[in-house]
């Protein structure tokens, strides 16, 4: 929404005003991971959660390329198990708050990015997808947690400023706007007390894996590797059981999304039945789910604390139907080619991931992960996909009749409803933590099939008690037919938070 700079930022000010003076502004508020799906209930969290040094989640849903793709989650192991969360593992309910308790924390984020685009058939000189090449956004992320006897209400505004600019010969210039939206919001009731149920707008995310969580059928992206951007909830009703210690179980229902976050990306409601255990050494969850138009899947993943240092996990998904778009022969079409929703029959498919990490005594975290996505493109899909998307680029900018078409099909293949287009991933991963905040990470992914992947830089920081900083850096590699380096070739993002 476009409103008056002023208005906005005059508004920003009362607001971040009057709630600093109405209690300590140190007090603190429950994490992303904590203020969830169920902070003493259960099973799956919010995404962002912890963030790195205080700043958090990332990149953007279905951008290809995009900063490395999905941060670390204070709900998921770093290398060795930390102490099991609530938020990801199922853990023991605790009883409500004797007393009602208000907690808030207020948060103004700055960051500045630059972005090196590739200039091949997806987005020929940037004049399909017109990305701005430089962007800076400042951002006020308070944050309210209210308990009341058996309810809880949890409730998360954002307020930004946003500059963009586009490189030149790009129409658009330069530009300034203001955006509010409700990035999260939820109000829980505790029916009994092992028995929960919520409503509200969350991005719930589970799982061990430092790359993606395919168990997940609600949410691509888990955001571990870019600690800036947030990701927005979708609605969610649900029950959760605890009937002991050691499990927890889940009913979901993910009924409609407030905004259209990617354009490309068609919602369907979900519903899914979620089971976790939680044992000494052992941890897992299992959960099936039914989409309008994805159908049914059955997912999962499973956690070994081998020793005090050595972590092993498995994740996966068996999907009777998928509702992601591949190439397809069409010899109406004036390419010999289009997107297409593949006939029921071929359709089944089996998502697996595999990982290890292990933290040496330096608090130094090595983590390898190996991926195989049989929902990607063959060999054979891959060659006609870019195929076709040459011919697509090439009659962009005509003046025939293809033209519309052209951006059609070029808005298909830049977002076919695939995490990813290939089959066959590795990713080594180091981070090294010090202190509460401070972090460093490297990652290195690496397409088995194209040859193409991603080498991400990341540290956080603390500057104060208030004060922290991230820097970003990403290096796409491969040609502009390949996957990783089709839009974007390099990210560089730096930003500041300052927690009143």
């Amino acid at each position: 929404m476009h409103r008056s700079v002023a208005a906005w930022v005059a508004g920003l000010c009362v607001f971040v005003g009057g709630n600093v003076h109405a209690q300590d502004a140190r007090t603190p508020v429950a994490s992303d991971a904590e203020a969830s799906d169920a902070e003493a209930l259960g099973s799956e969290g919010a995404d962002g959660s912890e963030g790195s040094g205080g700043l958090e989640g990332a990149g953007g849903e279905g951008m290809p390329g995009a900063a490395g793709t999905p941060v670390p989650d204070a709900a998921l192991p770093q290398g060795p198990m930390a102490d099991p969360t609530e938020d990801d593992l199922g853990a023991a309910y605790e009883e409500p708050p004797v007393e009602d308790t208000f907690q808030y924390r207020v948060r103004l984020v700055a960051t500045g990015r630059l972005l090196g685009l590739s200039d091949g058939p997806q987005n020929p000189q940037n004049l399909f997808l017109r990305i701005p090449d430089r962007s800076g956004t400042v951002e006020g992320r308070p944050e309210f947690e209210l308990n009341m006897g058996r309810w809880a209400f949890s409730f998360r505004p954002r307020f930004q400023l946003n500059l963009a600019a586009w490189p030149d010969g790009v129409p658009g210039g330069d530009e300034i706007d203001n955006n509010e939206f409700i990035l999260q919001w939820y109000a829980r009731w505790s029916l009994t007390d092992s028995l929960f149920a919520s409503f509200g707008k969350e991005n719930l995310q589970w799982g061990p894996s430092q790359f993606f969580s395919p168990s997940n059928p609600f949410f691509l992206e888990n955001f571990r590797a870019d600690p800036i951007t947030e990701g927005r909830g979708s609605y969610f009703a649900r029950v959760t059981w605890v009937p002991d210690i050691r499990w927890t179980v889940s009913a979901l229902a993910n009924l409609f999304e407030e905004e259209v976050t990617n354009p490309t990306r068609v919602f369907e409601r979900q519903y899914a039945l979620k089971a976790d255990y939680q044992g000494d050494r052992i941890q897992g969850s299992l959960i099936g789910a039914y989409g309008e138009r994805s159908r049914m899947q059955l997912g999962g993943y499973g956690i070994w604390t081998a020793n005090d240092a050595w972590l092993i996990y498995g994740e996966g998904k068996v999907a009777a139907r998928n509702a992601a778009l591949y190439p397809v022969v069409d010899g109406a079409s004036p390419f010999g080619a289009s997107m297409a929703v593949l006939p029921k029959d071929d359709q089944a498919n089996a998502t697996v991931l595999v990982g290890s990490s292990y933290t040496l005594q330096m608090n130094v975290t090595v983590t390898a992960e190996l991926l195989h996505n049989s929902s990607g493109y063959s060999s054979a899909q891959q060659d006609l996909y870019f195929a076709l998307r040459r011919s697509a680029s090439g009659a962009l900018f005509s003046q025939g009749p293809e033209a519309g078409f052209a951006a059609q099909v070029l808005g298909q293949t830049a977002s076919p409803g695939l995490r990813f287009t290939g089959r066959n991933y590795g990713v080594l991963q180091g981070r090294y933590g010090w202190g509460d905040d401070g972090e460093v990470l490297l990652r290195w992914s690496h397409g088995l099939d194209d040859s193409s992947g991603s080498l991400v830089g990341m540290t956080s920081f603390p500057l104060g008690d208030h004060v922290s900083a991230v820097a970003l850096g990403v290096y796409n590699y491969g040609s502009t037919d390949s996957e990783s380096a089709s839009v974007l070739r390099y990210t560089g993002l730096a930003g500041l938070e300052y927690t009143f």
